[in-house]
């Protein structure tokens, strides 16, 4: 019998290793280029608010407000696989994170969108999935939620992928992960990646309206 747990156990922490997952599932392919944001937060220390341990773009802190029945930071523990540094946020805690807008031109609405993607690491057994919004922001198509590692003791954790269209320059988005009101929640890190995006139809008027600006300066030159 004591055989069969020490295998038991071995096999468990080979399963862990096997499926650890050390980054966003869905990373964007825009990611780094210029007029783009990324911040990502893993959330090794209990550091509050926190910085994130990668970002491309003006670096911003996340706020961690833990809500009713909250343990806090933990550091890992095998009960929860291979996941280390990670927030209990109890019953309607809540991380909020602001992220920059680059400054567009004139007519934000008019010449385009801006494009942000939130992805969120959670547990779930007893505790439940958060709830991402983006005050002022549509939702684009469904949440993908990705199966990221299975916890030895029951319970996996899973990542959730929010797209959001912002037509209005409000000079930062706020991004609100609010833990679930009754079980919790326990989220072990946040992704944010955000780029603005110019309409054809609008490129093509500014296009147009650039040539007729030229053409009208090269006809009072030969005047």
């Amino acid at each position: 019998m004591a055989k069969a747990r020490v295998l038991l156990v071995a096999l468990v922490m080979v399963s862990i290793a096997a499926t650890g997952w050390a980054g966003p599932v869905s990373p964007p392919a825009w990611r780094g280029y210029a007029g783009t944001n990324y911040q990502e937060w893993q959330f090794s220390t209990d550091a509050n608010p926190a910085a994130p341990e990668l970002s491309f773009g003006r670096t911003e802190f996340a706020d961690i407000q833990p809500g009713a029945y909250s343990s806090g930071w933990f550091d890992g523990d095998l009960v929860f696989g291979s996941r280390q540094g990670f927030w209990d946020l109890g019953s309607a805690g809540r991380i909020s994170v602001d992220v920059p807008s680059y400054s567009q031109p004139r007519g934000f609405s008019e010449l385009g969108f801006k494009e942000v993607w939130v992805q969120v690491t959670y547990f779930k057994d007893l505790s439940a999935k958060p709830v991402v919004t983006v005050p002022g922001a549509q939702p684009v198509g469904d949440p993908v939620i990705t199966l990221v590692e299975y916890a030895p003791f029951g319970g996996s954790w899973y990542e959730e992928l929010t797209k959001w269209r912002v037509y209005t320059n409000f000079g930062t988005e706020e991004i609100l992960i609010t833990s679930d009101a009754k079980w919790g929640s326990l989220v072990d890190s946040v992704v944010v990646d955000s780029v603005f995006v110019a309409e054809p139809a609008s490129m093509t008027l500014m296009v147009l309206g650039g040539l007729v600006l030229a053409i009208r300066k090269r006809f009072r030159h030969l005047k």
